[in-house]
């Protein structure tokens, strides 16, 4: 009779609408919105039909918002706020301008998508981003991470208790593991297999940090309905295996000039799938399970790739057959030969940068693997404005609808190798899971102006007219905002801050400031919203990094011609630039490089532990450990206080060198590598200059070039 019991009573909660899961849902209301908490009602469906959908009603002078899981809900929420014009949490700056009652639909609102899945992130975002977050700000974009819609986020903090956990069953000590790992925010270049035993040995209040943090982490991405993407095991293991198993067969990586790297342990040896099996039960008893596991493709010449990647899947599924992996597809790799071993109901490829050089369309989507939509548009942190929207628009729905391409595609994702630039491009690409067919890009944005900033009129509309025909275009295929020569390592030759970018500028210059001018010459209405100061600020920053790449091209015009006067002047007019850029980030914390290295020295109570975080802050957005090296300046970006204090020097330095050179002087060319290694392990920072937005605004639009 009992069981009988059992049984009805779960019945009937199959049958009604369940808001058990609501919790979270309005948790994040509370936060973000409180003014809202009694105007909304979330009703989850326990639904027999597996595709993904959000409604939106009115019920009892409520919004009704009802999804088959909160993650769903949640988007739901978003787009209800989005398209009535109400208080919007996005990536970068707020508008929340709630003064009353919400407006209700007027009719029932209803979006379904055949797309399962949206992932977000990539390694190298743990380590250029988010390395020194604590919760509060991981809290922050799990909640914005809920209201896109992702579903699949990458989760890698605390991957390092795994690896220390893992090796202790290798005849590691505690200590000795944690002496193979490279130091905040280097680690994830170890799980790709590039460094090991860069910048210090890891504290050990890191690693009880980092559990800790990642255990709410995914607590509450589990309360959404997301699934966490773990670390799969592909092979990397320190270089000191070799010697606790000598007859294994692991591979020594050569270590480059700046760099130790780890070594790679066959696939084919036995010690491979006893380590796997470790590691994924180490992972589990961490932080819990899982079904996704991410991780690229290792690329020894020594090993044959089809072999390892066969492996590296058979290791993943023998600890469960649900398991699937994830990698991205990058530059033509992995060979198609490769996946040629894999089982595809257990596969999943991202194509990163399927916004302008796809990959699914030459490889007839991988051989018909399962496969993601993705863009990357933010590069190691960078701070360049870049977003192909066209594309974001259309090539989502063309891979949708391709008969070749429709049953294979699994869904959208964004893989961002930093953080904190081009909301815009973020905003449409995770809508995108939702429309059935590309939305009118000049419409989208107008809808975009009312939401972001709470109010819209023809100023802004035009400049976003401009900016949509700038630098939010489709660039000749380029892949990468362009670079400034701001972050550049001076020289005569330069013509890229770092080896994969470029200096060059493909879209109109003057129409971009044209609307950098009609965008400034709204903060009448606008001044004080939240939304409106960002990206006035990133506005204006771009439009100047814009002229100081004219700049330089003058400068070296006026030396190959041998002016000396107008060198001078040049260079000179070069040096008040940087300065006025460093004063104009100064007016928002997010470009401030005292907000990072506070991240960082936060992130730790031992004072030598502070040091050492603030040292690694410092290395990874310039010189890594050593000034020469090809990952010099990879994390570049225009921040006041690196801009003052590390690329000015720099500049002034070649600037007098040049100018001496032009004066007839046979001088040997500067070397930087002292002052940039002095930079790094210096914990002092010059006054940030007091200025006001507004006023360094006008300064900036009147700086005219010589």
């Amino acid at each position: 009779m009992k069981h009988k019991i059992v049984a009805i009573m779960l019945l009937v909660l199959t049958l009604l609408p369940s808001n058990l899961s609501a919790g979270p849902l309005e948790r994040m209301v509370e936060r973000l919105i409180p003014q809202a908490r009694q105007q909304i009602l979330f009703v989850q469906e326990i639904s027999p039909s597996k595709r993904n959908y959000f409604e939106i009603s009115e019920s009892s002078g409520k919004i009704r918002i009802r999804g088959n899981s909160p993650v769903n809900m949640a988007c739901g929420l978003n787009w209800y706020l989005k398209h009535y014009g109400q208080p919007v949490i996005t990536w970068k700056g707020k508008q929340i301008q709630l003064t009353g009652k919400l407006p209700m639909p007027q009719n029932l609102i209803r979006k379904e998508t055949p797309l399962p899945h949206s992932f977000y992130l990539d390694q190298r975002a743990f380590g250029y981003t988010t390395a020194f977050w604590d919760w509060t700000d991981w809290e922050a974009e799990i909640d914005r991470m809920a209201l896109n819609g992702i579903t699949m986020p990458l989760a890698l903090v605390g991957t390092e208790c795994v690896w220390i956990n893992t090796l202790k069953h290798f005849n590691y000590t505690e200590e000795e593991a944690r002496a193979t790992l490279a130091a905040p925010p280097f680690t994830s270049w170890t799980w790709s297999g590039h460094i090991s035993q860069l910048g210090g040995t890891m504290p050990k209040e890191w690693t009880e940090r980092q559990k800790r943090l990642q255990r709410r982490i995914v607590r509450q991405m589990r309360a959404y309905g997301m699934t966490p993407v773990f670390q799969v095991f592909t092979g990397i293991v320190p270089a000191s295996l070799k010697e606790k198993y000598p007859n294994a067969k692991i591979c020594l990586q050569k270590d480059s000039e700046s760099k130790t790297r780890p070594a790679i342990l066959d696939s084919t040896d036995p010690l491979f799938k006893e380590m796997a099996q470790v590691w994924y039960k180490e992972y589990e008893k961490l932080y819990g399970k899982t079904c996704y596991f991410y991780g690229d493709f290792i690329r020894p010449e020594s090993l044959n790739p089809a072999e390892t990647a066969e492996n590296i899947q058979k290791a993943l599924m023998e600890y469960d057959q649900l398991n699937v992996w994830i990698f991205q597809a990058k530059t033509d790799y992995p060979q198609l030969e490769t996946l040629a071993g894999l089982k595809k109901q257990n596969t999943l490829i991202i194509d990163p940068n399927a916004d302008c050089a796809a990959e699914w369309e030459k490889t007839h989507s991988f051989n018909n693997f399962p496969w993601l939509w993705a863009h990357t548009t933010n590069w190691n942190g960078n701070t360049g404005l870049y977003g192909q929207l066209d594309a974001i628009a259309t090539e989502t729905i063309r891979a949708r609808q391709e008969a070749a391409s429709s049953s294979h595609i699994k869904g959208i994702g964004a893989v961002p190798s930093g953080l904190g630039s081009n909301s815009v491009a973020f905003d449409l690409a995770w809508e995108m899971r939702w429309h059935e067919e590309s939305p009118n890009i000049s419409k989208w944005l107008n809808d975009y102006i009312s939401y972001r900033y709470g109010k819209n009129d023809e100023r802004l509309q035009k400049a976003w007219s401009l900016f949509y025909q700038t630098v939010y275009s489709r660039q000749n295929g380029t892949c990468r905002p362009p670079q400034s020569y701001i972050c550049a390592r001076p020289g005569l030759d330069t013509d890229r801050v770092t080896p994969n970018g470029s200096t060059q500028i493909n879209y109109d210059m003057e129409k971009f400031e044209e609307g950098v001018r009609l965008f400034a010459s709204a903060r009448d209405s606008l001044q004080g919203c939240d939304a409106y100061e960002h990206d006035l600020t990133d506005l204006v920053r771009q439009m100047m990094s814009n002229k100081a790449n004219t700049l330089y091209a003058r400068i070296r015009n006026s030396f190959d011609n041998g002016d000396k006067d107008s060198l001078q002047l040049r260079t000179n007019q070069f040096l008040e630039l940087l300065l006025l850029q460093d004063k104009l980030l100064s007016c928002r914390k997010e470009f401030c490089l005292s907000e990072w290295i506070g991240k960082a020295r936060n992130s730790v109570k031992d004072p030598e532990a502070k040091e050492q975080m603030e040292r690694n802050a410092r290395m990874i957005l310039t010189t890594w450990d050593n000034q020469n090296s090809e990952c010099n300046d990879l994390g570049h970006r225009e921040w006041s206080g690196l801009i003052r204090d590390y690329y000015y020097p720099r500049w002034q330095l070649f600037f007098n060198w040049l100018n001496r050179r032009a004066a007839g002087q046979h001088i040997g060319a500067p070397n930087f590598s002292s002052l940039e290694k002095g930079w790094t392990e210096s914990h002092e920072q010059s006054l940030i200059p007091e200025a006001n937005l507004y006023e360094m605004v006008d300064t900036c639009l009147h700086f005219t070039l010589l």
